[in-house]
Order: structure tokens, then C-alpha cells, then sequence
């Protein structure tokens, strides 16, 4: 709330304005807060963070898509797909960054890529564009990082 607070407060000083939409936001009862600190650590990390945008629980460092107490959550995607909805995950990072992977996976430790990315397989989700082609690799192709043979491209592309 301290946020909005500021934004008044500039509108008002910094542009003589006497009301401004931040206060009809407030009166009319248009704000929700959210918090996305993590359960088990004062600091969050963007696994915890990214679980509580997505799945509305809070989750240990290093989760993803799963609450404090072991629940797995039911995410925005999976809601969609259940639907018959079309998906897609966009990101400038590694798609299996814990960020993005929030929004689909269930695993306990966001280093976990191969789990990460076989949950994207099952989910078949329209459009997946992200960085990371090390881990969609197979071990013995060049700039791989992967620890199997699996090739993942070749799982998506079928």
C-alpha cells in the first residue's frame, strides 16, 4: 500500500493535481495485495515468488508449484488446459528457469530441469518460446548440459 500512498502523493505534489485515479482505486475498493515471500526463509527466491503469483501459496526456496505443507498447487496453465484452452509461456530467461516453470511445474527443487521440461511435455502447451537449448539436448550432442541421452527436441517435436 506504501506504493500507492507515493503515487498520490507525487501526483498531488508533483503535478498540482487534487485527486487522482489511485484514490478511486481505494475508495471503490479495487486493490488486492499479495504477498510472495517465501515460508521457510525471510528472503524469497523467484521459485517462491513465481509459486504464489501463480498457485496463491506460499512455498520454501527452491519450490516450485508447491505450498509449505507439500500440496501441489492448481496453476493459472493447468486451469487453462483443463478448459481446452490453448497455452503458451513466454520468457526472456531459460524456460526452465524457476520463474516461468512456476506457471506449469510441481517439482521441490527449482535445479531440477529435466523434471521441469518433462512437465512441459506433459502439459503440451501451443507455444513454448523461451531461452535454453542446453537442456532439451541429448548429453553427447555439443553445448548440451544435460546428465542423460533423453533428446527432448525430439519428444517435442512428436
Amino acid at each position: 500500500m506504501t506504493h500507492l500512498e507515493i503515487a498520490r502523493q507525487y501526483s498531488r505534489l508533483v503535478h498540482n493535481e487534487g485527486f487522482v485515479i489511485v484514490d478511486k482505486v481505494i475508495k471503490e475498493g479495487s486493490v488486492g495485495v499479495m504477498t510472495t515471500h517465501a515460508a521457510d526463509a525471510l528472503s524469497t527466491d523467484s521459485a517462491a515468488a513465481a509459486t504464489a503469483l501463480a498457485g496463491g501459496c506460499k512455498a520454501n526456496v527452491g519450490a516450485l508449484g508447491m505450498c509449505a505443507d507439500g500440496t501441489l498447487t492448481i496453476s493459472a496453465m493447468e486451469l487453462a488446459r483443463r478448459r481446452g484452452m490453448r497455452l503458451g509461456l513466454i520468457t526472456n530467461a531459460t524456460i526452465y528457469d524457476a520463474s516461468p516453470a512456476a506457471f506449469v511445474c510441481h517439482v521441490p527443487n527449482r535445479r531440477d530441469y529435466a523434471a521441469i521440461i518433462e512437465r512441459y511435455l506433459d502439459l503440451a502447451p501451443d507455444v513454448l518460446l523461451g531461452g535454453g537449448k542446453d537442456q532439451f539436448l541429448p548429453k553427447g550432442k555439443p553445448g548440451s548440459r544435460r546428465s542423460d541421452d533423453v533428446d527432448m527436441v525430439a519428444a517435442f517435436e512428436k
